[in-house]
């Protein structure tokens, strides 16, 4: 009996090492996967939030464009000195064009970037030749130019990360 014992565990020792090994093999490669997709999804969910948080400071400026554009036109009307308001608008147009540069890190193939850039852009300029409240149809025009392609540019952006608005 102990000699047959020993010819079984002797025919099959190796067998069970084979087993032993190609289990640890398969748990080897199915840790290694479950890791990779956990850190790839991780870094997935950082880039989405990092783009939200760039898109959510650059819509923030909204507000900033209103209070901008009112202190423009009361400026304006009660015939006052115009080279602050216009430097405000100068301040804002530069940072909206910068803005919308980091924008473009992560978001490389938007068209709508470059024709906010020129509403930003447009808008400064007619600020700065605008004098007197008879020529305020073209500043009007260029302000709601700007109001709309920032809208549209945004809701373009936040439907790239997938995000309704």
């Amino acid at each position: 009996m102990l000699a047959r014992l020993q010819k079984f565990i002797s025919a099959h020792s190796q067998n069970a090492i084979l087993a032993a090994v190609v289990a640890s093999f398969i748990a080897l490669v199915g840790s290694g996967a479950s890791a990779y997709y956990t850190i790839a999804y991780s870094v997935a969910a950082q880039e989405k939030q990092v783009k939200l948080e760039a898109l959510a400071k650059f819509d923030q400026s909204s507000g900033k464009i209103v209070e901008i554009g009112g202190g423009f036109i009361a400026a304006l009307n009660d015939s006052k000195d115009l080279s602050k308001p216009r430097s405000e608008i100068r301040d804002f147009a530069a940072t909206q064009i910068d803005e919308a540069e980091n924008l473009r890190k992560f978001f490389p193939s938007t068209p709508d970037l470059v024709k906010y850039q020129d509403a930003v852009s447009d808008f400064s300029t007619v600020a700065e030749k605008t004098s007197d409240p008879t020529e305020m149809r073209r500043w009007a025009e260029s302000f709601d130019k700007l109001m709309v392609s920032k809208a549209i540019l945004s809701k373009d952006l936040y439907k790239q990360l997938g995000v309704g608005i």
